[in-house]
């Protein structure tokens, strides 16, 4: 029986072939995929063709942020596209993420701050310490309905200590393991990290999408969360 891993690949950045061949090569292993600009030219074919490659969800990292009324069309139209998991600004307010909850997808997870933010820069432009704002970005999720949030690999650990929060799914972006390039992440967690301190899932990017062997890359990440998940479990009781 293959493992289940809580990664979930990021499909941008490459070409919609190139999307669809590490899908083939990866899904049975994988829970959910991440699309967003390469849906931007067809967003229902394109996750057509991800399902008809074997993709079991596909998770459209749109981030919406508008008036309630309007991410309730745009949430609408995502669902009919074929979209399971859809992603919403949590500065939008409760009320502009229930409307995303009443009329999206099944999931509809609510991003605290983009992993391209150093806490610097949110103090600087909030004039509060970040972890506050964060933990309130992600209690406005939570009156909002959100099951979950996306927040960074630094801020999950009080956030899961949170007894309000320690329920929600915790998606963590910026992953790379020790020795892989960041990119323009500012905020990047290791996967074993991530998982320790609190996520339950893991985005997978450019670490597994330009490797030589995506698959073996998909499964080193993957491994490396499970053993956080492993020993936060030990820790919990002992």
């Amino acid at each position: 029986m293959e493992t289940f891993y809580p990664v979930i690949p990021d499909l941008d950045k490459m070409s919609l072939e190139q999307a669809y061949e590490l899908i083939e090569e990866t899904a049975d292993l994988v829970p959910a995929y991440k699309i967003h600009s390469l849906a931007d030219r067809a967003l229902e074919s394109t996750i057509r063709e991800c399902k008809k490659r074997g993709a079991q969800k596909i998770f459209v990292d749109y981030k919406l942020d508008d008036m309630p009324d309007t991410v309730a069309g745009r949430a609408r139209e995502i669902k009919d596209a074929g979209a399971d998991i859809l992603t919403v600004h949590a500065e939008g307010r409760p009320e502009m993420i229930a409307a995303a909850i009443e009329h999206g997808p099944k999931i509809i997870l609510a991003v605290t701050k983009l992993t391209s933010w150093t806490d610097q820069d949110i103090e600087k432009f909030y004039r509060r310490p970040a972890i506050d704002v964060i933990t309130e970005l992600a209690m406005w999720a939570l009156e909002g309905g959100a099951p979950g949030i996306v927040c960074s690999g630094k801020h999950v650990g009080k956030l899961s200590k949170n007894e309000a929060l320690k329920d929600m799914i915790k998606l963590i972006p910026g992953i790379r393991s020790n020795g892989v390039p960041t990119y323009d992440q500012k905020d990047p967690s290791t996967p074993y990290m991530a998982m320790l301190n609190g996520g339950t899932h893991l985005v997978g990017g450019r670490q597994i999408s330009k490797a030589s062997n995506r698959r073996e890359a998909f499964i080193a990440m993957g491994e490396e969360g499970l053993q956080g998940l492993k020993d936060r479990a030990k820790d919990a009781t002992a």
